[in-house]
């Protein structure tokens, strides 16, 4: 598998689940900040959990492929397109070389995860592919993608096949707090306002516009680090800081291992997924949780990831291949939906001429080739899986 990059998009690294072990070093943990997007892809792919994918932000590359391969995409909506072809979030296809992929600014959410069977391969760094772009590691020589960049796979994947899902990212929703020991207070006027995301957040924090009112700054200003009682600690991902000016900030991935501004509240994991695809803008309310809502909401999101149905080779109940050489896929069912025996699932065209091919049983469409791809005879087109 590789591609490689015609246009880099607005900002597109390479992620895995980050650097784990070095913070007391002050490295960062990095890596993706939507885990489960990136983790949906990633088994679209037929990949384990640590399979690094590209982040792209906002608005995502142009890429071509140079060597065959597959790959799953998950996260934000960016249009994006397979030889012009719409390409859904949360669905795998198979790529050949000369097949052409772009996206276009982002429809909804922020960040989309593109990942290939087998892993892409990057620059390793402390156990870790992820790109630092602070530290300028990892990656692809610590940077963003550019143009002319060859993107390759570790391998071949060889994990199960995955079904086309609808949960390409998670639930949107209020941003749930959990109150710090001394936040109580000071939290329950923050799930009072309502704020919107500032342009100037980034990997390291999300920034919200407002700032909240004069009597939690001045608590902010007592208890924080800088000036105050408050000592330096040990900063979370998800750690809802409140400057002495008032500003308020959600520290992300790429966030410092320290801090000393006034903590009253944590975002909690199960909504780190919401946090990463919160567009510039965008209005955002918070909510306070208990640890047991917390701990329930964990097992939710959970529960949507384990929903999606694997195929292992032995559930594939029929293989549809190409009926003869020299045609085009113009038409395909997508991944996912339901099929009967009978019923259409593929028209090939070869020339002038449009062959139907149809599904010898009941069942559901798995992986798919793309629509607008040649083929050859005996190409595989379509997997039936068992209803």
């Amino acid at each position: 598998m590789r591609l490689q990059v015609v246009r880099p998009g607005l900002l597109t690294t390479l992620q895995d689940r980050g650097r784990r072990g070095y913070e007391s070093l002050g490295i960062s943990i990095g890596g993706v900040l939507d885990d489960y997007a990136a983790a949906v892809a990633n088994r679209l792919a037929g990949n384990g959990p640590d399979g690094a994918v590209l982040e792209m932000t906002l608005a995502g590359p142009e890429l071509e492929v140079v060597a065959d391969g597959l790959l799953g995409l998950a996260g934000a909506d960016m249009d994006a397109r397979l030889n012009g072809r719409p390409w859904s979030p949360g669905s795998a296809v198979g790529v050949r070389a000369g097949d052409r992929i772009t996206f276009s600014r982002a429809r909804t959410g922020l960040r989309a995860y593109l990942a290939a069977a087998g892993g892409f391969a990057g620059d390793r760094w402390l156990e870790s592919r992820s790109t630092d772009l602070l530290l300028g590691r990892g990656g692809i020589n610590g940077r963003p993608l550019a143009a002319g960049d060859m993107l390759e796979a570790e391998g071949d994947g060889g994990g199960p096949l995955y079904l086309a899902t609808r949960a390409a990212m998670a639930p949107s929703g209020p941003v749930r707090l959990l109150a710090s020991d001394e936040g109580e207070d000071a939290v329950r006027r923050l799930t009072m306002d309502l704020f919107h995301v500032s342009p100037r957040s980034d990997r390291v924090g999300l920034r919200l516009s407002e700032r909240i009112g004069a009597d939690l700054a001045r608590l902010a200003l007592e208890r924080g680090a800088a000036g105050g009682t408050g000592l330096s600690e040990g900063m979370a991902m998800g750690s809802v800081e409140v400057t002495p000016a008032g500003e308020v900030i959600v520290l992300l991935k790429a966030r410092g291992t320290v801090g000393g501004y006034f903590v009253p509240a944590h975002v909690i994991r199960a909504d780190w997924p919401r946090l990463a695809q919160l567009r510039p803008g965008e209005a955002v309310r918070m909510e306070l949780v208990s640890r047991d809502g917390a701990a329930a909401a964990a097992r939710e999101l959970a529960a949507l990831a384990n929903a999606r149905m694997a195929i292992s080779p032995g559930r594939v109940a029929a293989s549809i291949t190409a009926p003869a050489g020299g045609g085009v896929v113009d038409d395909i069912r997508i991944g996912g939906a339901a099929v009967r025996a009978g019923e259409s699932v593929a028209v090939v065209r070869q020339g002038e001429e449009r062959v139907v091919v149809f599904s010898p049983r009941d069942g559901t469409a798995a992986w798919c080739c793309p629509a607008q791809r040649p083929v050859s005879e005996g190409d595989p087109l379509l997997w039936i899986a068992d209803p």
